[in-house]
């Protein structure tokens, strides 16, 4: 599974639509560095 972290206002709640819209796009946050080890431990 990816995991990324989007800055996003509380105030604006997003749907099951935007969320998707904002991972498929091409300007996704690059992942935090401790996602590493956890993708080696399969």
């Amino acid at each position: 599974m990816s995991y990324y972290e989007f800055k996003h206002p509380m105030s604006d709640r997003l749907t099951d639509e935007k969320w998707g819209e904002m991972v498929d796009s091409e300007s996704i946050p690059e992942q935090p560095n401790w996602i590493e080890e956890i993708k080696g431990c399969r």
